[in-house]
């Protein structure tokens, strides 16, 4: 039985097919596997993240600022891991700008992707108004040990309401025998809580107070003042006092305005 014979051109197309097949088989392999070569993980191995921990840092408070008065022997941080694995051998740490350790935890184990965990970190000193670095150090998946930072700003007492008052009255003093009212408003909507005003003259005599009895002010409001007696010329002075969302160890703060009459 003679062999048979294939054309060389035949030999070229069916050696083209198979080198295409493979390609193609190849190509599959690798979609299939994901970008982590098979194994389906993320880690920061796969994504460059090496070197930053994914973890959230939050100092927790009730005050819409962390006010520095509040933290004398622990600081609360939560920590929200951000990444798609866990994450172990966590430890966190607070530092001033040059180095000084304020405070830090023990071994704190791992966090689970998505969970979050408020950590007490013990203080050597109390803390004071200024910025802070926290340092979180933890086992980064496929990296070996890993840290992240993050400034954390401790606040002062504020020391005076934001008021503003636009369009104060003026002008007769006969015109205000009974009541004066002036108009506040507050700045960038901070909110102030049980506000109340005195009406004094610039010698310090008393003459009226305010009968709103707010309860909390955020915007424009006004406070009309009864007098004890009307006005004459001369120059006067309103004062407010009220409570501002902060500790109440920062206790009442004040704002207030001048007015003349003639």
């Amino acid at each position: 039985m003679r062999p048979t014979v294939i054309p060389p051109g035949l030999r070229a197309v069916r050696r083209s097919a198979a080198v295409v097949a493979l390609a193609l088989v190849a190509f599959l392999g690798l979609v299939l596997a994901g970008p982590g070569g098979g194994d389906g993980v993320t880690g920061p191995q796969r994504a460059g993240a090496c070197g930053v921990l994914p973890i959230g840092i939050e100092v927790r408070s009730k005050f819409p600022k962390a006010y520095a008065r509040l933290y004398r022997k622990k600081v609360v941080i939560e920590l929200t891991n951000r990444g798609g694995y866990r994450v172990g051998g966590l430890l966190v740490q607070i530092y001033t700008f040059d180095g000084l350790r304020l405070g830090g935890s023990g071994a704190l184990g791992s966090l689970r992707s998505g969970h979050s965990r408020a950590i007490a970190v013990k203080l050597g000193v109390p803390m004071q108004p200024g910025k802070v670095t926290v340092v979180v150090k933890g086992a980064n998946k496929g990296c070996g040990r890993d840290e992240i930072n993050h400034v954390v700003a401790f606040h002062a007492c504020q020391t005076r309401l934001p008021l503003t008052f636009p369009n104060r009255p003026g002008g007769f003093a006969s015109d205000y025998s009974d009541f004066l009212s002036v108009t506040v408003e507050s700045k960038r909507g901070q909110a102030i809580f049980r506000p109340r005003s005195r009406v004094l003259s610039f010698a310090g005599a008393f003459v009226g107070r305010d009968v709103n009895r707010y309860r909390v002010i955020y915007g424009k409001a006004r406070f009309d003042n009864q007098l004890s007696k009307p006005l004459s010329s001369g120059g006067y002075r309103m004062i407010v006092r009220g409570w501002l969302n902060q500790p109440k160890s920062c206790g009442p703060k004040t704002a207030q305005v001048s007015m003349g009459f003639k």
